[in-house]
């Protein structure tokens, strides 16, 4: 029993350095490139580690948005119950594909036709 807590605990100390060394890294890293690239391409100053992980947030929150859902729930859109509908060109090239393979009596939803009033 003693040993099991043991080797739980070992692992959970090595999964936490690992998690610390890679955030350290990232920042560095970010860091680095920014001084190494920017200032000579761009003519922009340097920028401290800290200013790394600004930019690298600012970058996630511009490009991937902050995402939250009302149930707390991270999932994807899947996961969540909901769906994507298909855009026009994609159904317009389902029925063009039907009819060649000789079954238009199934048009594919939206496929271009307009909608019934």
């Amino acid at each position: 029993m003693l040993k099991k807590v043991i080797k739980i605990l070992t692992r959970v100390a090595a999964g936490l350095a690992v998690a610390v060394l890679v955030f350290l890294l990232v920042g560095f890293l970010l860091m680095w490139l920014w001084n190494w690239l920017m200032p000579d391409i761009f003519g922009l100053p340097t920028i401290g580690y800290w200013q790394a992980w600004g930019l690298l947030l600012l970058a996630h929150i511009l490009v991937g948005g902050v995402r939250s859902s009302r149930n707390g729930s991270s999932g994807s859109r899947h996961e969540r119950g909901g769906h994507r509908e298909p855009s026009v060109e994609v159904c317009g090239f389902r029925w063009h594909m039907r009819k060649k393979l000789g079954k238009p009596d199934e048009p594919a939803e939206g496929a271009g036709q307009p909608e019934p009033s």
